[in-house]
């Protein structure tokens, strides 16, 4: 039960902010909606990432050895093939429903549903973390990965904003639309990951893992601006 309440109570902290930050908060009832529409993201991306990609990526011959011998290859490939591209992708998917929703009539819901969804699969991805390695890393997720999840996730709903609602339903899987919406947080996401990922290998050396950490942490107070950014733009903004 310790577990389980560490692992949640990030997510729930933080949903609870993007909710207290809207001025005409959504309704509760199509919020959790939302929330637990982003903890089914996890199962395409198990089933894609987890049973398909990744044994393909370790089986294969030629990159079998570089994955195993060089952390910044195998880091990068893992951070973006594995995590980040069909996480947000699989994020952008679901988000459809809400974006052209009735209930998304005001700039920030873009944002705002695209949070939600994104710390409804952060919540379900931080209960498998806890349980597997333990209360130090539900803490250092608490102020990392789960914030990381949900700013990824307002940048995927601020993408699709720059679209227009109108656009949105008349071609939501378009070139434009999803190269709008994801490359950003598909970015910031796997930039967080790669140092991650490159300072747990097993071949990282001291140099590397040195840069690893300032490379993250680099990435964190990018993220945190750029964050700023955008919710100061989009308290601007009077119409979708």
């Amino acid at each position: 039960m310790t577990y389980l309440l560490l692992a949640l109570t990030p997510p729930i902290i933080v949903a609870a902010w993007f909710y207290k930050n809207d001025k005409n908060p959504e309704p509760m009832l199509h919020t959790i909606k939302a929330i637990l529409s982003g903890a089914l993201v996890c199962l395409p991306v198990l089933l894609i990432a987890g049973l398909f990609l990744a044994p393909l990526l370790l089986l294969s011959p030629m990159l079998g050895g570089i994955l195993q011998n060089n952390s910044l290859v195998s880091g990068f490939i893992f951070a973006f093939f594995l995590a980040a591209i069909p996480e947000e992708f699989f994020k952008f998917v679901f988000l459809r429903r809400y974006i052209n929703s009735e209930e998304a009539d005001e700039p920030y819901d873009f944002i705002f549903y695209g949070a939600m969804i994104s710390i409804g699969f952060a919540a379900i991805e931080n209960v498998m973390y806890v349980y597997q390695f333990g209360l130090e890393v539900g803490i250092a997720r608490a102020f990392t990965a789960v914030p990381m999840h949900a700013i990824c996730g307002a940048m995927l709903g601020y993408g699709l904003l720059k679209r227009g609602k109108q656009t949105l339903a008349k071609g939501y899987y378009t070139w434009d639309t999803m190269k709008g919406a994801l490359v950003l947080p598909i970015t910031i996401h796997g930039l967080y990951n790669w140092p991650v990922l490159a300072f747990d290998h097993n071949n990282a050396g001291d140099f590397i893992k040195i840069l690893s950490i300032i490379f993250w942490i680099g990435v964190l107070i990018y993220l945190v601006i750029k964050f700023k950014k955008i919710l100061a733009e989009v308290k601007t903004m009077t119409a979708i």
